[in-house]
């Protein structure tokens, strides 16, 4: 079960800068990182929030749902983020750490197709 808690992952992407632990949903919240291509330098992107019932949070609304495929991968889906241009797509990771607390994979954007990898990190379970 704490791996569906912790699967409960997952991104889109790249959101706001805060996921409110005082909010109204239960679920583990998580930090975005990505490598830019640019600079090949990582960089954040946010704080998001996931629940064991699917659902991913962004400033406490709705922006994809996540799901696991087995006990090691998750696939996300981002479908409401405020810049869909930019954030909206489908992020496939694999559990890094044991603990479950870091996830590594690819974010593979809906409005152009470019690929970047993505890393989560546990913040609060």
């Amino acid at each position: 079960m704490r791996t569906s808690m912790i699967l409960a992952f997952v991104f889109t992407v790249v959101w706001s800068s805060h996921a409110w632990a005082e909010d109204k949903y239960v679920g583990a919240i998580w930090n975005v990182e990505y490598k830019s291509a640019e600079t090949g330098k990582w960089v954040d992107c946010g704080v998001f929030r996931c629940t064991t019932d699917g659902k991913v949070y962004r400033d406490g609304k709705v922006v994809g749902s996540h799901k696991n495929i087995n006990l090691n991968n998750v696939k996300m889906e981002i479908t409401g983020a405020k810049d869909a241009t930019r954030f909206n797509g489908t992020w496939k990771g694999t559990r890094v750490k044991k603990d479950g607390g870091v996830w590594e994979g690819v974010f593979i954007r809906k409005s152009d197709g470019k690929e970047f990898a993505m890393v989560l990190n546990l913040k609060a379970d």
